[in-house]
C-alpha cells in the first residue's frame, strides 16, 4: 500500500474532472434553490394574520356575516336549551318503547 505525504500526487482525467465541477454545481443551485423558497415562504406567512388573544368578533353591519360564527349568547342559549329538550324528548320515547313509564314533573 503506498504512503499518502505531503508529495503524492493525484491525477484526475478531464472527464472526472467536469464531473465533479457539475455535480459542485448543481448541489449549489439546490442550495441557493431551497434558500430563495424558504424565503418565498417565510415572507408569504409574515403576511398571514397574526394569532389573536381568542376573541373572534363579527362585524354584524357587514352582508358577508350574516348567520356567522360566534352566535350571540340568546342565540347559543336558545339553541342549546332546544337541543337539551330534543334529547329529553329522544330519551323519553326510547324508555316508553321500552315499557319503562316516566314520570313527568310537576
Amino acid at each position: 500500500m503506498p504512503e499518502i505525504n505531503e508529495s503524492s500526487t493525484i491525477t484526475i482525467n478531464l472527464k472526472l474532472f467536469w464531473s465533479l465541477i457539475v455535480a459542485l454545481a448543481i448541489s449549489i443551485s439546490s442550495v441557493i434553490g431551497v434558500y430563495y423558497e424558504l424565503d418565498k415562504r417565510i415572507s408569504a406567512a409574515k403576511e398571514l394574520p397574526k394569532p389573536g388573544t381568542g376573541f373572534y368578533i363579527v362585524d354584524r353591519s357587514d352582508p358577508n356575516a350574516v348567520d356567522s360564527w360566534p352566535v350571540s349568547k340568546i342565540e347559543f342559549t336558545i339553541k342549546g336549551d332546544q337541543i337539551a329538550r330534543d334529547e329529553i324528548k329522544r330519551i323519553k320515547k326510547a324508555l316508553k318503547d321500552n315499557g319503562i313509564e316516566v314520570e313527568e314533573p310537576e
